[in-house]
């Protein structure tokens, strides 16, 4: 992206083995792309990552307060191909949507403004200080609230978040306007990824409750018998899975189930 804003301010800024603008422009469009895709993979890694800690953390705080944790089966602990892996796609939507944020103040201040083309680049670095700012800004309170779960990786977050936002103030007046905008870049992604590690946090912590999410259900079979103490985990074509008190998983045909009904 750097590179393909230099070259729009100055033609002449075409790298070695580049002959014409258009070849540049094609390289500076694969960059771009390659870029956007390193993008919501860390995000989307960042969100996973703080999804199975928040889980883990949220199942272990149960586990002492003698409340019971859902079992999965074995095949549900394997490891998924990325394209499958729902945490990740999710992570990655997340990502999306929270670089969306921070640039809306970047365009709508550059759609009032409207600076020439050759100072384009250094009023884009200029004006990406504030979202970085306030990305270590809410980042960090929203680390602080997660304090309580006494995991060192959280306090680290939070000190690399007000440090990149420290360093997005410094590196616009220190710096050429291609590596200032290259750094505001980066800062936007580690504040990204950051951000989405927090998230993923707090969607984890939610999924080890396992009050709020599967609801009680009354099951009668096809004998005749009526189970109230049973949450149903999933109801598929062919079998139904129920989470025992325990925690545990039971799987029952669906052929031997006669209702399930919400208590």
């Amino acid at each position: 992206m750097t590179f393909s804003l230099a070259l729009a301010s100055d033609p002449s800024f075409i790298p070695p083995g580049l002959t014409t603008a258009a070849d540049a422009a094609e390289h500076a469009l694969k960059l771009l792309g390659a870029m956007g895709f390193a993008y919501v993979l860390a995000t989307g890694l960042a969100y996973r990552a703080g999804t199975r800690r928040g889980q883990a953390l949220a199942e272990r705080q149960r586990h002492v307060e003698g409340k019971p944790n859902l079992k999965p089966f074995p095949e549900e602990r394997e490891d998924k191909l990325f394209w499958k892996d729902n945490a990740l796609i999710q992570g990655g939507i997340n990502g999306i949507f929270i670089m969306a944020i921070l640039a809306s103040y970047v365009v709508f201040m550059l759609a009032i403004f409207r600076p020439p083309a050759a100072i384009l680049p250094k009023s884009i670095s200029l004006l990406m200080i504030y979202p970085n700012v306030m990305a270590g800004f809410f980042a960090s309170l929203w680390g602080l609230s997660f304090l309580r779960l006494k995991v060192i990786p959280i306090y680290l977050l939070i000190v690399l978040s007000i440090a990149a936002a420290v360093l997005s103030c410094v590196v616009t007046t220190s710096s050429s306007t291609v590596s200032a905008l290259s750094m505001q870049l980066l800062i936007c992604v580690v504040q990204s990824a950051v951000l989405s590690y927090f998230v993923g946090i707090g969607r984890g912590s939610s999924l080890a409750n396992l009050e709020a999410r599967y609801p009680l259900v009354a099951l009668t079979t096809t004998d005749g018998h009526t189970r109230t103490d049973l949450r149903v985990l999933k109801i598929g074509a062919n079998d139904c899975r129920f989470i025992e008190a325990d925690g545990s998983v039971s799987l029952i045909p669906k052929a031997k189930v006669t209702s399930v009904r919400t208590m």
